[in-house]
């Protein structure tokens, strides 16, 4: 009586898991992308893409710091690096996202 019962178990079991799995599997589908929607996921979650918008952010920061110390102590040099200092980092973050959108088109054709 105990083995009927436990092959029982073991056979609802394997039915389950086998439902399961084939719902999982019609969940998993592959979805189509169009190019548009493509580059719209990369640039959302490319890394490099997320650093070098950190690093503008950086850069505003510490472009306002050294207005508001221009304005303690005259020094326009400091001022000139961080602004320099910023614009390299915003083109930086376009150069990024160009080439995102490439290598997107390159893998998607």
């Amino acid at each position: 009586m105990r083995k009927v019962m436990l092959f029982g178990l073991i056979g609802l079991f394997v039915l389950f898991s086998v439902g399961a799995f084939a719902q999982e599997t019609q969940q998993g589908e592959i979805r189509k992308l169009s190019l548009e929607e493509s580059i719209n996921i990369a640039l959302e979650n490319n890394f490099d893409l997320k650093m070098a918008r950190y690093n503008v952010n950086l850069r505003e920061v510490e472009y306002e710091q050294a207005q508001a110390n221009n304005l303690l102590k005259a020094s326009i040099l400091n001022l000139k690096n961080a602004e320099f200092a910023l614009k390299q980092a915003k083109n930086n973050l376009e150069e990024k996202r160009r080439q995102v959108i490439l290598d997107v088109m390159d893998a998607y054709f």
